[in-house]
């Protein structure tokens, strides 16, 4: 799991969650320099939040190669592995990340994240696998929901069910897939359908999340 935040969460931690610290983009470089210390045992460490969309960690490629070597290439000394940034959905996201590979060269970037919201299972299952053919690297899917975006119909709660039967587990059958995260596991959903949330009002799992916990 992770947070949007390099903070540690210890009560996630005690209860078996491999929590994966983040550099989300400029605003977190003071707490990532704090925080990341205190990752003793070897994990993964997720690179900034969305660079190429102005509202979220909004950088230019040169910008994330500079971030990189500065804060994140280091870690690798302390055994822990690095996931590359979560670019949105978007084709523009698509190309920014072609950038940022080929200008950071000789980084290690040991797995690609990736976002996707729409409503499709098989454009979804498709857009894994054009982020997959194009960087030759392991998926982690890092925000993922049945969310319209686009202006037309939400998906209604039956959507939502078939859409997460359908594409985890094709995600557990697919061996370059090496994690995923729903959206959202939270009270607060922000722009994303309220349908797609996971938690109930006292925190305990929903119908919803324990499908997802227990793919049944």
């Amino acid at each position: 799991m992770y947070t949007w935040s390099s903070y540690p969460v210890p009560a996630a931690s005690a209860a078996g969650f491999n929590v994966i610290p983040q550099l989300w983009g400029d605003r977190d470089i003071d707490d990532f320099v704090k925080n990341i210390g205190q990752y003793t045992t070897p994990t993964w460490i997720l690179g900034m939040n969305e660079p190429n969309e102005s509202g979220q960690s909004n950088m230019t490629p040169d910008h994330a190669v500079e971030l990189w070597w500065k804060y994140m290439e280091p870690q690798r000394a302390n055994g822990h592995k690095l996931i590359s940034p979560a670019v949105s959905g978007s084709p523009e996201g698509f190309e920014w990340m072609k950038e940022f590979f080929a200008k950071c060269d000789g980084c290690h970037i040991d797995m690609v994240a990736t976002h996707w919201y729409d409503v499709k299972s098989a454009d979804f299952i498709t857009y894994q696998e054009q982020y997959h053919d194009q960087f030759g690297l392991p998926i982690i899917v890092t925000e993922f929901a049945c969310q319209n975006f686009n202006g037309g119909a939400q998906c209604s709660s039956g959507d939502i069910w078939d859409f997460m039967t359908t594409v985890t587990s094709w995600m557990d059958g697919t061996d370059w897939i090496a994690n995923y995260c729903y959206f959202g596991a939270m009270h607060d959903m922000f722009n994303v359908n309220y349908d797609n949330q996971l938690m109930a009002s006292d925190g305990t799992p929903n119908a919803l999340g324990w499908r997802f916990l227990n793919g049944y």
